[in-house]
């Protein structure tokens, strides 16, 4: 066994504790991915929600998966695995980017397709009804004598 002489061990605790102390060189830099990934969704703003889903599932590769399944040859192992080995993980990014209450409804989907058309068919016409109220309300907008339309403009 070797003995090292007091200053030498002084000198290599020093630089231990140095070099612990100092900041990293690099930080870890966020993937492009985790730039893109879209916000929370909690049921408002679908068709932006869903725009910045496609992005991001596009820049991981993932968004063919939305499409239909193509018609796979039942003997074609190769094909299936990659459609299985794709759209596990489509359906885990979508769930991740849920609120929990939304979370919990979908998170019996298995199937990336079937859960993007869900969302579409379900959402993309709650955003065209509530334009459709909105519309409404200005046409049904009556005025009132004795009432300026400042007072009043809270209610359009």
């Amino acid at each position: 066994m070797m003995k090292l002489g007091f200053n030498t061990l002084n000198n290599l605790l020093k630089l231990h504790i140095f070099q612990q102390s100092r900041k990293p060189l690099f930080e870890e830099m966020p993937s492009r991915s985790d730039v893109i990934k879209p916000d929370v969704f909690d049921g408002t703003n679908f068709n932006r929600w869903q725009a910045k889903t496609k992005m991001w599932l596009m820049d991981q590769k993932l968004f063919w998966t939305m499409a239909d399944p193509p018609r796979i040859d039942p003997m074609d192992a190769e094909c299936q695995t990659k459609w299985k080995d794709a759209d596990t993980p489509a359906v885990a990014r979508l769930l991740s980017v849920f609120a929990d209450k939304l979370f919990d409804v979908y998170v019996s989907y298995m199937n990336a397709n079937k859960l993007w058309d869900e969302l579409d068919q379900k959402y993309s016409k709650g955003d065209n009804g509530n334009e459709s109220f909105i519309t409404a309300r200005y046409l049904n907008y009556k005025m009132v004598d004795g009432c300026s339309v400042m007072e009043r403009i809270h209610e359009l």
